[in-house]
């Protein structure tokens, strides 16, 4: 089982946090090593290296797991990630179709909170890190599936449809065949010109209507003491999120 170390930072510096993926041997840093024996102790122990540096030990969460997944196709950033859970209400009895595998970013966060998960791509190779990705997450309730979701969709009668498509436009027709009556339709894009085209063919349709369209804006701030400003690496614009209903 995976384990996290934790240094607890000093003043004015950076948080230290290693994953230890084998617990069967020595962990080596830069800090020394950590004997097998200390690994190996219930979660919260205060563990020592082999030079009496202290860090704080415990069991990954899917949080810690998620960063050590397979990243081929670029992936979703959390950021842009809970206002799909929040907006579209998605929960434990919840269940999702995505277009556009990638690198599972969005189904397999879906697949952690929501019941089940279904997954799209034209591509085996996006798939195949997806596969990679939903075991090392543990994740039972992702199905992935090699099939154009432009042109058919199996499911129906999910909460929501997540289109990560470069034409998502394409899948309309399937997206609102596939959701409820009350369903959600998301559909993320990296540039407005993809949201102009998607948002023009949903406003001509009777069965659905355009709610909204979000870019959700991330800093970090360095707080030490009285050293209190943005940190220079600052995520502004990854995407565009457009929320849509279907009312009949």
């Amino acid at each position: 089982m995976p384990r996290i170390l934790i240094k607890k930072p000093l003043p004015n510096e950076e948080l230290i946090q290693y994953f230890v993926k084998d617990t069967t041997k020595d962990y080596h840093c830069e800090f020394g090593f950590f004997k097998v024996e200390e690994l190996a102790k219930p979660d919260g122990s205060i563990v020592k290296s082999n030079t009496g540096t202290e860090f704080v030990i415990f069991s990954p969460g899917f949080t810690d797991l998620y960063q050590k997944v397979t990243r081929g196709p670029q992936m979703i950033p959390p950021k842009d990630l809970g206002p799909i859970v929040i907006y579209c209400g998605l929960g434990k009895e919840s269940k999702i179709v995505e277009g556009g595998a990638g690198s599972g970013g969005i189904s397999c966060t879906l697949a952690h909170i929501c019941k089940e998960v279904t997954s799209y791509d034209i591509n085996q190779q996006h798939l195949n890190i997806v596969e990679k990705n939903k075991n090392l997450l543990g994740l039972t309730n992702l199905t992935l599936k090699l099939q154009d979701i432009t042109k058919q969709i199996d499911e129906r009668d999910v909460d929501a449809v997540i289109l990560d498509l470069p034409s998502p436009w394409l899948a309309i027709d399937q997206a609102l065949k596939a959701a409820k009556i009350g369903g959600f339709i998301v559909s993320y894009s990296p540039n407005i010109s993809q949201v102009m085209e998607f948002s023009k063919q949903i406003d001509e349709r009777k069965d659905a209507i355009r709610l909204m369209t979000l870019e959700v804006v991330e800093r970090d701030w360095r707080v030490d003491n009285l050293i209190v400003h943005p940190r220079s690496k600052t995520s502004i614009h990854s995407g565009f999120l457009t929320f849509v209903r279907r009312i009949v």
